[in-house]
């Protein structure tokens, strides 16, 4: 299998700088989704924000914005574009939008949170009812 990919698609250039973590014969498979995204945030005027925990495609491909938690929230509050795309847990989604109430910020994956959260839940000593009263959000 050659270690290139060339088609016809906006995302032929990207594989350049991903090629050393993306293999060519699953760049193919990501290709037309990366396409479609690339062209709905030209669209939307949208920018996308990725955690560092995000896949190759998404983190490489598709990201305009990388970074830790902290890092995403301060660049969520600078961003000129009409809405925000937030790869990562709910509540990145929730701060980007408390810093950008106007904005429409969305989340791509709703089932997303926080292992950190449900493991700090895990131990309270009351049980999670006592986490969720104390923290209702």
């Amino acid at each position: 299998m050659p270690d290139s990919y060339s088609a016809p698609n906006p995302s032929a250039a990207l594989y350049e700088r991903v090629r050393h973590v993306i293999p060519a014969m699953e760049w193919r498979v990501f290709a037309d989704d990366i396409d479609a995204i690339l062209a709905l945030k030209r669209a939307r005027n949208a920018v996308i924000l990725a955690h560092n925990y995000q896949t190759p495609e998404i983190f490489h491909g598709v990201a305009d914005i990388v970074g830790d938690s902290l890092a995403l929230a301060r660049e969520a509050a600078k961003t000129d574009a009409a809405m925000i795309v937030l790869a990562g847990v709910h509540f990145m989604a929730e701060t980007a939008k408390l810093l950008n109430p106007e904005k429409t910020v969305l989340i791509p994956d709703p089932g997303a949170g926080c292992s950190l959260v449900r493991a700090g839940c895990a131990h309270c000593p009351n049980g999670r009812r006592h986490c969720r009263r104390a923290s209702p959000a």
